[in-house]
């Protein structure tokens, strides 16, 4: 796109932080239900984690709108002191930065996307897996747990979360303690 005096706005680089509102900013509606949906499809630490992970981008030097030859150097600047894993969630970041004010996606990029995937090959490792909580250790747990109200909640949120293959986010999260509970 093509710099003229109805978007000026896009030659200047976007400052530090600027770029971190929520989802709605790229959306014209004002609806308060419809904004707070759009609020609710992504969860609060996701959007901590992607605005800190702009604001490291950002803070490196690039911009928005970025151009792949930019985050391709902001990837190799990073590839020997971040876990592969950390660097494809930075350039989820930069995506979601772009795609919410309607800019073009250098992640796209053939460049990006060779550059990434030179950085894994070069530098990826697998995944740590933690070893999961077998049924006999879950039972272990909950019964050296007494009997006051505080065990017995915490018994039921480890049987819950457990039974149900929860996150420790969604049992922690009033959101998800409603989806559970029925209402009358």
């Amino acid at each position: 796109m093509a710099i003229t005096s109805d978007n000026i706005p896009l030659s200047e680089p976007t400052p530090l932080g600027a770029a971190t509102a929520t989802s709605s900013m790229a959306i014209a509606c004002t609806d308060p239900s419809v904004l707070h949906f759009i609020e609710a499809a992504t969860a609060p630490n996701t959007r901590r984690a992607y605005d800190s992970d702009l604001n490291h981008f950002l803070a490196w030097g690039g911009s928005l709108p970025a151009s792949p030859d930019v985050v391709a150097r902001y990837l190799a600047a990073h590839a020997t002191t971040h876990v592969v894993a950390t660097l494809a969630r930075r350039l989820v970041a930069i995506r979601r930065a772009h795609a919410l004010q309607g800019l073009p996606d250098p992640v796209r990029s053939e460049l990006v996307r060779l550059t990434f995937r030179g950085i894994r090959r070069a530098h990826g490792r697998p995944q740590r897996r933690a070893a999961a909580l077998a049924t006999e250790e879950m039972a272990a747990i909950v019964a050296s747990l007494g009997d006051s109200v505080r065990d017995a909640r915490d018994r039921a949120l480890l049987l819950i979360g457990f039974a149900g293959a929860f996150r420790r986010s969604e049992l922690a999260t009033t959101s998800s303690c409603q989806r559970l509970v029925p209402h009358p």
